[in-house]
Parts: C-alpha cells; sequence; structure tokens
C-alpha cells in the first residue's frame, strides 16, 4: 500500500464510532441509533452526568448533516432515552441519557424479536399441517370480499379485525389506531363505526407517510389523538377516516407542540 494512503488510514482509525444495532432498533432509525451510541459513550466518559454537546461537534464526530441531527434528536427525543435542555450564555444543548429508559426498551425489543422468532418456527413446523376449518373461512371471506367487490358494495369491517388481519408493519401505526379507538369509545361511549379495507389502508398509509414526514412513533401520535380530540374547536363525528387526512394531521401536529 502507498505510504500516503497507509498514514491517511491508519489516522482516520484512531477515533472508530462504537455503534450498537439494537439502538437502531429501538430508535427505528439507523441514524438515530448512531447519535445514540455516540450519546452513550459520552455517557459513560461522564459518569451517567448530564454533559453539553454544540450540533457542530455531534455533526463532525459522526460525519452527519444538520437536518440529520436533527431528526435523529427529535426520534430519540421521541422515545424518551434523552432529555436535552438549553442552558448557559451563549446557550449550548445539554444531554442526559435515560438509562432507565433505554434498558424498558432494549427490553422489550428482545422479547418481541423472540415472539417473532417462535411464531415463525411454529408456522414452520405447521406448514405441511392442513387447517381445513381456517381455509374455508379464509377461502369464503375471500370470495365474499371479491363477491362484494364486484357488485360496488365493499363490505364494512370492524377496525379491530382490520387490524388483526391487516396490521402495519410499523407498530407504532398499529399502537396508535388501537388507541384512537379507545379515545374514541371513551369521548362517544360508543364502538367505532366499521369501514371498508380500502379505507382502513388508506388509513394506514397516510399514518405511515406522515410518521416518516414527522419522525415520530407512537408517543407522537398519542399527542396528536389527544390533540384532535380535547379540541374545543373540533366539528367532526370524530371519524378515523376524517382524523387520518393531510389536513387534520398537519394542524394537530404543530397544535401538539411536538415539532
Amino acid at each position: 500500500m502507498d505510504e500516503t494512503l497507509q498514514a491517511l488510514f491508519e489516522a482516520y482509525q484512531e477515533h472508530p464510532i462504537a455503534y450498537m444495532p439494537i439502538y437502531s432498533r429501538v430508535a427505528g432509525s439507523v441514524t438515530a441509533g448512531i447519535l445514540l451510541s455516540q450519546i452513550v459513550y459520552w455517557d459513560g466518559k461522564m459518569q451517567h452526568r448530564e454533559f453539553y454537546k454544540i450540533d457542530k461537534d455531534f455533526c463532525e464526530e459522526l460525519s452527519m448533516g444538520s437536518s440529520e441531527l436533527k431528526n435523529a434528536k427529535k426520534r430519540l427525543l421521541n422515545i424518551g432515552v434523552i432529555g436535552i435542555v438549553r442552558k448557559g450564555i451563549p446557550a449550548k444543548s445539554h444531554y442526559k441519557l435515560n438509562l432507565g429508559k433505554l434498558s424498558d426498551l432494549i427490553t422489550t425489543n428482545v422479547k418481541k424479536n423472540r415472539q417473532v422468532s417462535r411464531k415463525a418456527n411454529n408456522k414452520m413446523k405447521q406448514k405441511s399441517v392442513t387447517n381445513t376449518d381456517t381455509t374455508q373461512k379464509i377461502t369464503q371471506d375471500t370470495n365474499l370480499y371479491a363477491f362484494s367487490s364486484r357488485k360496488g358494495n365493499n363490505p364494512k369491517i370492524s377496525i379491530n379485525e382490520l387490524l388483526e388481519n391487516y396490521p402495519s408493519e410499523d407498530e407504532g401505526i398499529n399502537k396508535t389506531i388501537s388507541y384512537y379507538l379507545e379515545y374514541y369509545r371513551a369521548k362517544t361511549n360508543k364502538q367505532h363505526p366499521k369501514i371498508t379495507l380500502e379505507q382502513y389502508q388508506k388509513i394506514v398509509s397516510v399514518l405511515e407517510q406522515k410518521a416518516e414526514e414527522y419522525v415520530i412513533g407512537f408517543d407522537g401520535f398519542e399527542v396528536i389523538v389527544s390533540s384532535w380530540f380535547e379540541d374545543d374547536k373540533v366539528q367532526s363525528n370524530y371519524n378515523i377516516i376524517h382524523f387520518a387526512s393531510e389536513g387534520v394531521l398537519t394542524t394537530h401536529y404543530y397544535k401538539s407542540g411536538i415539532c
């Protein structure tokens, strides 16, 4: 190897970042996982005391852009693993790692992965077993839905049933819909009206888009849902179809104060 290249290579190996993949899984973002890895590092160096960092320092340490850092910090704040307070003159961001919350999230993530693994193994073991009743029910439901669609009369189904059979890959979205249904029942003293599969899929799609756009998880949506239901100026029957629209979500995202 050329001596100049070798010297450069060795120089850039002096301060590697100890990246922990589990942090990305609990944060829902690789970028947020990298930032959390570095915050955990500095938390250890500071013996779990509060420490300050300016954004420029983190950007240089992690080779992140300012917008990447901003979104990563927002994710970590939303899931509650860090606290950030601006203090001093000039003001600096002081970080405090919430070790208890981080431990809980890691434990939950590990348990969830084990459950998924067990379910996958069980499905593999049962693959050769034919469940006639289940097969008939699926076939009947599919035929009924296809027939109704052809007749222009899509069947309306309980949202809980739709959620059980067609969950989002984002668990935060599933929790958001469940939370909305609970709030609806408490607010109106009745079950949410049934909706069609197409309406449900549109709701899930919009929530997934907003989760990515706003960089929020269930904790963020929980605040938005509460803002929607408790806003005296809202004139609606609180149908989730209305809630999961561009205008309503954007309005209550900013009204909720989480942005």
